[in-house]
């Protein structure tokens, strides 16, 4: 089969994660897949290449105006429009907002006409990014406008597709299939050899590091962890942040006005998740919303409890008390009482066990290729 990605960029995160691992899968089963990307980004590039995946370059980068993103608009769609009519694939499969655009207005350009299949990865429309979930009449338009145009969209959670049907957006139950990740160990997301080295060594057996990893912006409520730690009056839990964002100064100085600055660690970026989770006890991340959360995996695939919110797609992940806690957002109290459950060893050692089995049972790779491969088979083209 022939199968052409779209996607936006192929930087470090949920959405560039899953599509690599899902498109090495398709090519090891002998399907031949293409990605186009639109942004000067390419952390995969290398890994996608050692697994026989060509990667097509956007020709145009520049963004700085609205003019110019006008144009890398137009650019972007008639350079997909000359793939799809040179490659001629059976699967157009499109993944975040600006190459769903792209790829709909492709498809009624060309002369090629594949099967459309999107995948959503997030539970919030067009041009609200990380910002929230509130209703957006034009991006639940064009939401809609594209959805009549696909033969099938993927949602990679239950959460996903209970937005996407709610009345935020209205789209067709029938149309959307739920597929979550697959992760089969940490090393498929690891892309350089350069190893981790923590910013701080424990000094006595009562210390506990706190790991989290996110972009520094609202959706990922990254202060309602620091004030947690503040009500913790223990010196002896430390928190390492791995992240960037608009939010990080902001989050500085609250450290700083908390006087718990000491405690904080600030890490840039990490690629050997290996040995990352190996420096932490628990992994904590309190969003607002989460399409899934493959932080999550990663933590639980590296035998780590998790703490996280009772909403969006995070229960369906974390079931409580069993291999993980679910907190109310935005209540730091109660997440530093979590925090403390988890002083005890053994009930981290119990949840940690429970969260690797779940892992293993519900997101291999071998599912997620073999749910996305029966939907393009089975979804026959409209016409």
């Amino acid at each position: 089969m022939k199968i052409l990605h779209a996607i936006t960029s192929l930087d470090k995160g949920g959405a560039e994660n899953h599509l690599s691992i899902l498109s090495s899968e398709q090519a090891k089963k002998n399907n031949l897949v293409k990605i186009f990307i639109s942004k000067n980004s390419f952390y995969w590039l290398k890994y996608l290449k050692r697994n026989k995946i060509k990667v097509i370059k956007s020709k145009y980068f520049n963004e700085k105006n609205l003019i110019y993103k006008l144009i890398k608009l137009i650019s972007d769609i008639y350079s997909l429009k000359k793939i799809l009519e040179k490659f001629k694939p059976e699967i157009l499969h499109a993944h975040l907002p600006y190459m769903e655009i792209v790829s709909f207005f492709c498809i009624y350009l060309s002369s090629h006409k594949p099967k459309f299949i999107i995948s959503k990865h997030v539970d919030n429309v067009f041009f609200k990014g990380s910002e929230g979930q509130k209703k957006n009449i034009l991006g639940s338009f064009l939401v809609r406008i594209i959805a009549k145009k696909t033969l099938k969209i993927i949602a990679i959670s239950k959460a996903v597709k209970f937005f996407l049907i709610s009345s935020h957006v209205g789209l067709d139950p029938s149309k959307i299939k739920v597929i979550y990740y697959g992760i089969n160990n940490l090393s498929l997301l690891s892309n350089t050899q350069k190893k981790y080295i923590s910013p701080y060594k424990k000094k006595n057996k009562d210390e506990i590091i706190l790991g989290c990893i996110a972009r520094l912006v609202p959706q990922k409520s990254i202060d309602n962890i620091i004030r947690s730690i503040h009500e913790l009056k223990n010196k002896n839990v430390k928190l390492f942040i791995v992240g960037r964002g608009p939010l990080k100064n902001q989050l500085i100085s609250l450290t700083k006005e908390l006087k718990i600055e000491n405690q904080i660690f600030w890490i840039e970026f990490v690629d050997d998740l290996k040995n990352f989770y190996k420096s932490i006890d628990i992994f904590v991340l309190t969003s607002h919303y989460e399409g899934l959360g493959l932080v999550f995996l990663e933590a639980m695939l590296s035998k780590k409890p998790v703490i996280c919110s009772n909403l969006s797609a995070m229960p369906e992940i974390i079931k409580n008390n069993y291999n993980g806690l679910l907190v109310k957002p935005n209540n730091p109290i109660l997440l530093s009482k979590s925090i403390k459950l988890l002083y005890d060893i053994s009930l981290r050692k119990k949840l940690s066990f429970n969260g690797y089995l779940f892992v293993k049972k519900n997101f291999s790779v071998k599912k997620m290729y073999s749910e996305t491969i029966n939907v393009y088979k089975n979804e026959k083209k409209k016409i």
